[in-house]
């Protein structure tokens, strides 16, 4: 019999990474026997996925059914991933079987022990433009914890009484768990694919962790600047660099306060992982509380300012065609000043030398071996005559403004930086500012760029 197979995202799981896997394979798992179900196109995705299952007269149920009488001749397994999956009850689960009858249901969920899931996914909060969440309130974050399906033997529970006995296949997300310690590689292996790793395993998007203690002075910055000003854009980006490497702590409840809630879900928890979990014997429990000897907020604050006063940024633009972003930022050899009624300002030469660096946002690795081009405007589209050297490579005298700017890169990780320096030719004080830089196109030696995303060095980050 055929599966159907419901991929139960949980947040912080790697959801979206087996999600975008899902839909770059749909060719290769579709001659392997599988049929990818596109999950966000045919349900609505609203209010943090609160989803329109509950309504059997939703279209999207009736475009489901079609969807499997079609597959169910073929002897298919189905694919369904999403992430509203494990908050249904059972009543609107059961709806599942009826739809797609003649599949045997198989639900493979990703879990993390609760204290770590909860305290991950509060500081992702603080990553969202409009939120803001105060961590110190205790009331808040009890309210949070209390509207959560945090009792994962229930959830299981629910879905076996739903979709049958046996239907949960609940694994750790851990990388030392993994099949192959790559997520990618172990999902689909564990939904019946003997050979992994011959499906295209690189992941699109990543998802970085954040310092506990720069949840409060995000929440500053968009309490004084707006959610959506640069300065807002500046600090979230440099606070995930930061945290990466090593700045901060990643939890930020007290020690009292996981003892407390690990000995509510203790006896659940055990149960769970001798019924369920399928790559580990337990949930694994590590020191998942604000250390003694962190540094306070003041002080990660103030080197997240001292930082921000050396890189500026006038403006950020992706290239044509891509839905890529780069962060400039001005450091050294200029004099910025703010545009009025915006978020951006012109960077004046202020000496013989100007430094400009490139790099991407946070949330993508991207590996990318090429040619960059970039178009640098300036004030009334004037001459800026310089010399132009790009990470080393040999400077070529340029009219910058006038004449794009190419240049050999090789990009691995968005810590990565490049580094731009022109040397000016001329009269500085006569030079005009530069109000804004493009990015027209990146060309790729391998044909175009691909991204690249894995966990986070923790063995349960993603």
């Amino acid at each position: 019999m055929p599966k159907l197979i419901l991929h139960v995202g949980t947040g912080k799981t790697g959801t979206t990474s087996i999600q975008l896997a899902l839909k770059r394979n749909e060719e290769a798992l579709a001659q392997l026997g599988y049929h990818v179900v596109e999950s966000r196109r045919t349900m609505p995705r609203s209010a943090k996925h609160k989803l329109a299952w509950d309504n059997p007269d939703h279209p999207g149920w009736a475009e489901w059914a079609a969807e499997a009488a079609r597959v169910l001749p073929t002897g298919r397994h189905m694919i369904l991933s999403n992430e509203g999956l494990w908050r249904l009850d059972p009543d609107h689960l059961s709806h599942f079987a009826e739809v797609f009858k003649g599949f045997e249901p198989m639900v493979v969920m990703y879990v993390r022990e609760q204290v770590e899931w909860i305290q991950s996914s509060l500081l992702q909060k603080q990553k969202q433009v409009y939120k803001r969440f105060d961590l110190d309130s205790d009331d808040r974050v009890n309210r949070w914890i209390r509207r959560r399906p945090l009792d994962y033997l229930k959830v299981c529970q629910g879905m076996e009484l739903a979709l049958g006995e046996g239907c949960v296949h609940a694994r750790v997300f851990q990388r030392s768990s993994f099949y192959d310690k790559d997520l990618l590689a172990d999902f689909f292996h564990a939904i019946g694919i003997a050979e992994p790793q011959k499906l295209n395993l690189e992941q699109e998007e990543t998802n970085p962790s954040l310092a506990a203690q720069f949840a409060a002075l995000l929440m500053k910055v968009k309490r004084d600047e707006g959610a959506s000003s640069l300065r807002n854009k500046q600090v979230q980006d440099l606070a995930c660099r930061l945290t990466a490497n090593g700045v901060g702590s990643r939890f930020f409840m007290s020690r009292e306060r996981v003892a407390e809630l690990r000995e509510r879900f203790r006896v659940s928890n055990e149960l769970f992982a001798k019924r369920y979990l399928k790559n580990g014997d337990a949930l694994p429990m590590k020191d998942a509380w604000l250390p003694d000897n962190i540094d306070s907020v003041e002080v990660i604050e103030a080197k997240v300012m001292e930082v921000l006063d050396r890189l500026h940024m006038i403006t950020q633009r992706g290239w044509q065609g891509q839905a890529r972003v780069f962060y400039s930022l001005f450091p050294e050899g200029w004099t910025l000043e703010a545009v009025p009624g915006t978020d951006l300002a012109t960077a004046r030469p202020k000496g013989p030398v100007g430094v400009v660096n490139f790099r991407l946002p946070f949330r993508r690795r991207y590996r990318h071996k090429g040619t960059i081009r970039v178009d640098m405007r300036t004030t009334d589209g004037r001459s800026l005559l310089a010399n132009v050297s790009v990470n080393g490579h040999p400077a070529q005298t340029l009219d910058v403004g006038r004449e794009e700017i190419c240049f050999p890169v090789e990009w691995t990780d968005p810590i990565d930086e490049v580094r731009m320096e022109l040397a000016f030719v001329g009269d500085i004080a006569a030079m005009p500012a530069v109000v804004g830089i493009d990015v027209p196109s990146v060309k790729s030696t391998d044909g175009d760029s691909d991204d690249d995303d894995d966990l986070d060095d923790e063995d349960d980050d993603d």
